[in-house]
């Protein structure tokens, strides 16, 4: 239908940032979490290279995009079924 092509570009978004959050995650930066103290530790493609190791700001930006995209897939639903009862 017409109004499905506006979900599937919300689709793709949540999964284009959940790919983004994966390779962050499984590859670029692999956190090893210390217990019981609080920290972690960095291993990873990016633990040689000289990258700032406060990286993290990256995937909680990941994050907050997966967050938003899926709460915008909610939202379109929600319209949708919202108006298609009220027709």
């Amino acid at each position: 239908p017409k109004d499905s092509r506006n979900y599937s570009r919300f689709l793709v978004h949540v999964q284009v940032w959940v790919t983004v959050l994966d390779i962050l995650l499984c590859f670029l930066l692999v956190p090893v979490p210390l217990f019981p103290c609080v920290g972690t530790l960095w291993f990873g493609a990016l633990r040689n290279t000289g990258v700032d190791p406060h990286c993290l700001v990256l995937i909680l930006i990941a994050v907050g995009n997966v967050a938003a995209s899926i709460n915008i897939c909610f939202h379109y639903r929600y319209e949708a079924i919202l108006s298609a009862a009220q027709a």
